[in-house]
């Protein structure tokens, strides 16, 4: 019988802070499975985002295959947004293959895995599981495994806290909430470990990407003990892999809005209402309204009214008759699309005239230099020239690299 094989992702873990810090000693374990195995700089996804990336390491193919680019997608037609989640993939995961085969598989808190897959196990589906899950218990396959899960953690779900209204207290606050959600995400994990011999186990903890927006010492100490933990739970000669979806890095000494040096150029032109203005007010006051701790979830976690206010704050102060080019300006996945003919409603640009436009888009970022002379963007891809597959024409027309 092949080892049982222990697969455990720290979202958004860097080398940077891992190697120094097993350096210094503060990560006991992690140096002992670097010692004694192999490791190495992961290539993430174009962009290094939590779905795309993880979606491609558990399908084994690149999102123009399987067909998760982002955390929302673009609906046709339109210049809306949908959230999206494990249901838009197109290409079997490990899990998926391993129960066809017979295997017994575990999956816990995996990004990207909601709504859960009856697979030949146990499967608690990732953060972006509606709020409504956590009471009906649909976010477990199989449901009756629910009563277990809440009697070994209590309260779900794991580790939220508000991340981007910080008050009075509240580093304690966040510190407290994600090792307390590190803690119980480990109880849950051992407590699988142990109740049979998985033929594959794979856990994912999104504390070291949450933390990589604050603080960062006190929580990947505490990954560490709960790596510790496991592969101490884990059948002997078991195969353990610890493993990244991208890295992160400190905060950047710029602030870039694409969409102005569009219009700077003569590819995009702004209106003179206040759509964008209101959307932003509404999402704004929604988010009052809501408790501390569900705010962070809430967008990506609500309906299509929430993907059409949301469309509406990134896209709404454009005069799309007048624009060739825009971005939605998301800060993590910089981008171009084109305002094409026959694919967007109010679109100009004729598909004779695309591959030009493009490379006018291109001309304009790459001579694009701030205040000190330094460029800008560093690298622009074409979209084909990241993603093979059919469901390439999903990603924008143009992918940067910020020179930040």
């Amino acid at each position: 019988m092949a080892a049982p094989l222990l697969v455990i992702g720290l979202d958004g873990a860097t080398l940077d802070l891992v190697r120094p810090w097993v350096e210094a000693g503060r990560l006991p374990v992690l140096g002992k499975l670097m010692r004694q195995g192999a490791w190495g700089r992961l290539r993430s996804t174009i962009p290094a985002a939590t779905f795309p990336a993880w979606t491609s390491l558990v399908t084994g193919v690149n999102p123009g295959r399987h067909g998760v680019l982002d955390f929302t997608e673009r609906i046709p037609g339109t210049y809306r947004v949908r959230f999206v989640n494990g249901s838009y993939r197109q290409a079997p995961a490990v899990w998926t293959r391993l129960s066809r085969a017979g295997r017994r598989v575990a999956v816990v808190t995996v990004p990207a895995t909601y709504p859960p897959e009856p697979v030949a196990g146990v499967m608690v589906s990732g953060f972006e599981s509606p709020l409504t899950a956590t009471i009906d218990g649909s976010f477990v396959h199989p449901r009756s495994f629910y009563p277990e899960l809440r009697r070994l953690v209590g309260r779900l779900p794991f580790g939220d806290f508000q991340q981007f209204s910080p008050g009075p207290g509240w580093h304690e606050r966040a510190l407290e909430s994600l090792l307390d959600g590190i803690a119980r995400r480990t109880v849950l994990t051992r407590a699988l470990l142990t109740r049979e011999r998985w033929d594959a186990l794979m856990v994912v903890y999104g504390a070291s990407d949450t933390v990589a927006h604050h603080f960062w010492r006190r929580v990947y100490e505490a990954l560490d003990a709960a790596v510790a933990t496991l592969v101490a739970a884990a059948p002997e000669h078991s195969a353990v892999a610890v493993v990244s979806d991208h890295g992160s890095g400190g905060a950047g000494e710029r602030v870039v809005h694409l969409n102005r040096r569009l219009a700077e150029c003569g590819l995009l032109a702004f209106r003179r209402d206040t759509g964008q203005r209101v959307a932003s007010l509404l999402r704004a006051g929604a988010l009052r309204a809501v408790p501390l701790s569900l705010q962070a979830p809430l967008l990506r976690r609500l309906t299509a009214a929430a993907g059409r206010v949301e469309g509406m704050h990134r896209l709404g102060g454009i005069d799309w008759g007048r624009t060739l080019a825009y971005s939605e300006e998301l800060d993590y996945h910089p981008h171009v699309w084109l305002n094409l003919s026959g694919r967007e409603p109010a679109g100009i640009v004729a598909p004779a005239a695309y591959e030009a436009t493009r490379a006018r888009v291109i001309t304009a970022l790459a001579d694009w230099r701030d205040g000190t002379g330094r460029p800008v963007v560093r690298r622009v891809w074409r979209r084909e020239e990241i993603y093979r597959g059919p469901f390439v024409d999903r990603a924008p027309d143009l992918l940067l690299e910020l020179a930040l």
